[in-house]
Order: C-alpha cells, then structure tokens, then sequence
C-alpha cells in the first residue's frame, strides 16, 4: 500500500542565510532592531509596556541593563524613555489598526492604500480634515464637525442631513463645503468632498454651539459642582470659547447636563425594582420595600411609595444609641414631588444617626402607618422608646391605635407655633410657656402655669388640654435618658439632604447611602484620636456643671455633692454618652453596591410614574416660610387688610369664606381715575380728576361714550384726555370718544390703496 505523506520541519529563521528576507509583521519585534526605527502601528504605550514588562507595580524594578529606578507614581512609558511620540487613547476605547484587515489571519503589511481614521481626542482648532478621512458613525462626524466650527467660530448648516450621507456648508455661503456618505460595501464613513477654507468673518453668536453641545461641557463643571448658575453657564462659554449664549439655552444646557449626571427621573422609577434586589444582593438583612398600587390585576401596578433601612443602621442603633426616635417629613423638589419620611436617632455624642427612610406620595395616616409598622419590625418591639415628631397629620393617632408602650413627645417650637396663631405672639406669653416646658420638677412648672392663666385663659386651656409628658420636662421619663424639647435631630438631617431632594429617586437614594458610608468611617476615625471616656459634646456641658458647682448656689448641686465626697463625676455619667457606646455604634460599615448599569434583572412588571397633579404657575422649590422665622415674608405694621370680597377687614380675597360679592368692594377694587391735562392757568396741577368715579362704571349692558357736546369748554383742541378703561367699550366708541386732529394735508387728494 503506497501512503502519500507532507513532513513539515520547523525551521530556526536565525540559521538561514540573510538574503532570505522575512515579512515584518505588525506585532513582532526582532531581537536585533531598534524601537526608534520603526514605530508599531495600532499599538499604544500600555502595549509597549506590557510587551517588555517595564513597569509590574513594584518599586525600583525597571528594564535591565538601564540603571535607574521607576517611581511608583510616575507614568512611565516606551516614548519618555526611547524618544518615541506619546499617543493617548481617549477613555476606555481600544483603538487598532489590526482590526480594520479584511482577513483577520492577514496581519503583515500588504502594498493597499491606507486611509486616516478621525480620533476624537486629536480634533482642537487646527485640526485639519482630509479627502477620504473615515468615521464610524455619522454621529461622530455631526460632533466632529460642529466642534470643530464652534472652536473656530463659523456657523455652518446642514443641507443634507440624511442616514447615509451629511453635507455642510457655511451659513455665509463663503464656499466652505463638506459631504461625508457610507462607503460602498463597508460599515464606514468617509469625507468625498473637502473645501475647507472659510474667507467669512467670525461669529460671535454661533447658532451651531446648540444646547446639547453647551452641555457635554456643562457636565463636567456639574459633577464637581451642585451649585451651577445660568449666568455662570453663560460667563463661561463666553470666555472659553468666545461664544454668546442666551438665558433660555443656557437654562436649557442646565437640564440636559443634570439629566446626564443624575440620571432620568422616569427611567428610575421604572429600575426601582432592580435597585431594591441589588440592596438585598449585597445584605440580605437590609430592609427594601416597594408598595404599589394596582385597583384590579389588569391594569399594570403604580408606585406608591419605598421603604429602605440598612442593616447596618438597624445594628448601630440598636447597640449604641438611646432608645430615643425623632421623625420627620421633607418635601421633594422634583417634577413628580412626593415627601420624603425620615426617622434618626440619637448617638452618644448627642448627634443625629439617620435610621430608616421611605419616600411616599403624600403624608396621610396611611403612608405613616406603613412606615411605623415596618421601623419597629426593623428595631425591635421589645424595648420601649419614644418618638418625637412635629405634630404631623395622623401621626399621632397612629402611635395611639398600633402601640400602647410608646411614649411620644411634641417638638415644643412646632407647639408654640399652632399656640401663637390662635392666641397671639408676645415675650410674655412666649417666656410663660418655655418656662413652664424647661421646668424639672413640678413645683416650678405650676406657678408657671398659673401665671399664664392670669394673663390669658384660654391660653391656659388649650395648653391644659395638651398632655403635660409631651411637652414638659418635669413629665419626661428617665428611661430614655433624654430629656430634648425640640426636633432639632430631625431639621438638621433634613438641611443636609437638602442638596439630593430635587433629583430622580434612585439618584437621591445613592447620595444618602454614599453619606452614610462616609460618616460611619469618618466617625470611625475621629473616634480613634479621641481618648477620653465622655464624648465631646457631653463633655463639654459637664465641664460646664463643674464649674458652675464652684461658685455659690441658692440650691444643692450635685457635682458640688460629688466633689464634696472627693468623687470623679465623670464616673457618674451615664453609658449612652460613653466612648464604647460610640464605638458599637458606628462599627459597622455599609456594603457597596453596582452602578445602576449592572443592576441585576428581576421579573417584575414595571412600574408606572407616581400620578401627578399639577398646580397651576411655575414649580415651587423654595418652601414658604413660617411667620418670625428667617426669610419668612414680613407684614407691614399698623396695616390692617380688607377683603375686596366681602368688604370686611383682617383677610383678604383669597381666605375669604364668603359666597357672595359685596358691590362696594367690587367698586373699591376697580377705583377708576378720569383725569384731563389742560393748558389753561386756571388748574392747580395741570390735571383735573372727574368727580363721581363711581358714575364712571357703567351698568350691565351699558357703555360710556362721551361725545364733544359733552367735554368741558376749557379743554382745547390737542388736549390729552385719560380715558376710562371699561371692558364694555368698543373700539368704535372709543375711537369717537377721541378728538379729531386738525389735517395738514387737507388739500391733498386721497390715492385709493390698490387691492
């Protein structure tokens, strides 16, 4: 039997002789060559890099044989070394000449005409195009070119603005001209026809500089910045590119940019359901909870509000903090609004620590039941706390009918503001109710109270009718060991967060989990340096005792007492106010979670955007003030206000409760003034006003005319006369009511007006 059989010797390319010529491909270094001979196409500096190994991330270790060390911190390539050109690739793109071969197994170089390729990170103002230059999309070289005309301050139109070809000219049709079409059977694009000089003169006002292109460079100003002004988007086109921009395109340019950095409001309400599994991938114990609502099983559910709590907020408060709850409710400043819920307690160092947070729709007793009933399924029901809160609505008769353990307390300046609106501001008043709310011990707070009934009894009533252990010291439990009037905790969160409640849901979602993770490691820290057994703040009102104790008191002291026995008071201090209490509260850290790109997929039907009803005038993001607070809006003194409905004094038109319209003060609001200017001595200022400004109205279905029998014999001819502004008249009666000028060009015919 014959076999046919091809034996294939490998060959050592280095024992041939040295006419036998190799080909050079793209990625192969010889031995013997030099880097400066030849500069490897498609291959960057981090491939030069990689390729000799240069520099491994280790100190000191750099190519053997040249004698020098790396810095760590230095970037270090082939080209600083050899004198090769740095070439920067821009962002993560890979760019390679290998990939546009035909044949992905042909890698050498073949005699084939080669065109240039546009790199975005070349293109500045003398960037220069080329006949047959190739583009990727048509969108790139939309971009290309319009940057490209801003940067140099022409503005250009596109006559053809198709999906296969784009052609751009001058607007002053100076003869700049440029056609960029797909190539034929190849997934590129490039310029076919190429005039590129402009002979016409800058434009200050370039069209071509559109909002979305104010926006890419508006973008990374906003992810430095939250506070960016319209007249600082407009200052700073205006001097780095020397271009105008109006008010509406810089107000424009804002809501793209901040749309890009923050994210679309409605595609985050429809990811919601992704963000709250990737909450539980990260910590099964954290607390999500979405609650939709959907009447009947074929209309697709509706978001109705979002409960979250970290696990490691859950632990921190529970091991570390007081059993002490401040809640709270904040506005949202989105297009879709809603409130934010928020609950914080309270550390060892007497600041806030936020606990748990749902965003609702509205605050009603529902929405504050839910929340409720899934914090303390969060915290615990085993021990006792109390709540403070700034008498919202339903929210005391929701602590009433789900928990019989749970003290609550009213936040004393919410309670003096409803006190002062039904009976009137005033120190006196308002030092007989702090007095008495401040008082430790009863016998101080009842000729408090006493005092108040002498001055105002109902004053004293209504303040009776409140139960004395939500708003007075001497009535607080000393479980808690917290004896605060006031829902500071709560206002204070609320003014840090300010900066993320008017952005999309997840977006204000992700800045409050990203401050939390940096104040438990920043807590964490700053507790390291602190070696005393008090906290700071706790420290320092003791300090304060100690050195009250040493002066002269009417009444007995117990630091005087303790120093008396030669004791330490702080040996006395209680354990919610220690440097381990601290400890265990803030040592915990909170899990990162993936970008909103690599959210794990769930199947559930997706939500639809909260039902949103909108008032009539422009969006209000500045909440209206209340009356003694800053930048409250100020009455004016002594004036006493009337109804232009009813004719009463002490409210207006708005508050009004009446049905009917009073016609005196329909008159008093529509006061009209006739005045007549006339050239004769014998007025005082020059303008008479008509007596009878009430006859001046006219009744239904009348209307004032007046005629030239009808005007005074003082007014000449020429005279300006204030008409009356009544909505009945015509514009015939109006126009009757004029006196007729003298004609200058009497004798002149008239010339028929050709049709």
């Amino acid at each position: 039997m014959n076999v046919v059989g091809h034996l294939f010797v490998e060959h050592d390319l280095r024992s041939l002789d040295s006419e036998v010529k190799e080909p050079n491909c793209v990625n192969e270094v010889n031995e013997g060559d030099e880097l400066e001979e030849e500069i490897v196409e498609g291959l960057d500096d981090n491939e030069d890099e990689r390729v000799i190994a240069l520099h491994d991330g280790f100190e000191g270790d750099g190519p053997k044989g040249l004698g020098f060390t790396v810095p760590l911190n230095e970037d270090v390539s082939i080209s600083k070394l050899f004198g090769r050109p740095n070439k920067k690739m821009d962002g993560d793109e890979y760019h390679s000449d290998e990939l546009n071969s035909d044949d992905p197994d042909d890698s050498c170089d073949e005699e084939r005409p080669k065109y240039e390729r546009f790199r975005k990170e070349h293109l500045n103002k003398d960037y220069k195009f080329k006949m047959v230059m190739e583009f990727n999309t048509l969108v790139e070289f939309r971009e290309a070119i319009r940057e490209w005309s801003v940067l140099n301050g022409r503005e250009i139109t596109f006559v053809k603005n198709e999906s296969y070809r784009v052609r751009v000219q001058c607007t002053a049709k100076c003869g700049f001209l440029v056609l960029c079409s797909k190539v034929a059977h190849k997934h590129t694009f490039a310029i076919k026809t190429l005039v590129d000089t402009h002979t016409c003169a800058r434009v200050l006002d370039n069209k071509s500089a559109n909002s979305r292109w104010v926006a890419k460079h508006v973008v990374k100003r906003l992810q430095t910045s939250d506070n960016v002004r319209i007249r600082d988007i407009m200052q700073d086109i205006r001097q780095n590119f020397v271009v105008g921009i109006i008010v509406s395109k810089a107000w424009k340019t804002k809501l793209i940019a901040k749309k890009v950095v923050e994210g679309d409001i409605d595609n985050q309400y429809a990811s919601i359901w992704r963000y709250a599994a990737e909450l539980a991938r990260v910590n099964s114990s954290n607390t999500v909870k979405i609650n939709v609502e959907r009447p009947t099983p074929f209309i697709q559910p509706r978001f109705g509000s979002f409960y979250f709590c970290f696990d490691e907020c859950k632990k921190g408060f529970i091991n570390g903090c007081r059993p002490f709850v401040g809640v709270d409710g904040c506005h949202l400043k989105t297009e879709y609004d809603g409130q934010l819920l928020v609950a914080e307690g309270r550390d060892a160092n007497d600041q806030y620590f936020p606990l748990a947070f749902e965003v609702v729709e509205t605050e009603t007793k529902e929405s504050w039941r839910w929340f409720i009933q899934l914090l303390m399924e969060d915290i615990g029901q085993e021990r006792r706390y109390v709540f403070i809160f700034d008498q919202h609505k339903g929210l005391v008769a929701v602590f009433e009918e789900m928990f019989d353990r749970i003290e609550h307390r009213l936040c004393l300046r919410h309670l003096y503001a409803n006190f002062k609106k039904n009976f009137g501001g005033g120190s006196l008043i308002r030092d007989l109710m702090m007095g008495a709310a401040k008082a430790t011990y009863d016998q101080v707070w009842s000729p408090k109270m006493n005092e108040l009934k002498n001055v105002d009894q109902n004053a004293w009533s209504w303040l009776m009718a409140v139960p004395a252990k939500s708003w007075c010291k001497h009535a607080f439990t000393f479980y808690t060991k917290c004896d605060v009037l006031m829902n500071n905790i709560s206002e204070s969160f609320n003014a840090t967060i300010l900066v993320s409640r008017d952005k999309p849901i997840l977006t204000m979602c992700e800045w409050i989990r990203k401050y939390l993770m940096n104040r438990l490691s920043t807590s964490a820290t700053k507790l390291e340096k602190w070696q005393h057994k008090v906290m700071p703040i706790p420290k320092r009102r003791l300090d304060n005792e100690v050195y009250n104790s040493a002066q002269w008191l009417p009444t007995w002291h117990a630091v005087a007492a303790l120093s008396y026995k030669k004791q330490n008071p702080k040996d006395f201090v209680d354990e919610f106010y220690t440097r381990d209490k601290f400890a265990l509260c803030y040592g915990f850290s909170i899990s990162p979670i993936n970008g909103q790109d690599m959210l794990p997929e769930v199947e559930m039907e997706q939500v639809l955007l909260p039902s949103y009803k909108k008032g009539p005038g422009r969006h209000r993001k500045v909440r209206i003030r209340e009356l003694g607070k800053e930048g409250a809006r100020q009455r004016r003194h002594n004036v006493e206000y009337k109804c232009t409905k009813c004719d009463k004094f002490g409210h207006n038109a708005l508050t009004c409760k009446s049905l009917t319209q009073d016609p005196n003060a329909l008159k008093r609001k529509w006061k009209v003034k006739m005045t007549v200017e006339a050239n004769s001595a014998g007025h005082n200022d020059g303008d008479n006003t008509m007596d009878g400004a009430e006859n001046s109205l006219p009744t239904d279905g009348q209307s004032t005319i007046l005629t030239d029998s009808e005007l005074s014999n003082d007014v000449q001819i020429g005279t300006k006369i204030a008409l009356p502004t009544v909505m009945s008249q015509t514009a015939s009666t109006v126009a009757n009511s004029i006196p007729m000028q003298p004609n200058k060009h009497k004798g002149k015919k008239s010339v028929p007006k050709r049709r």
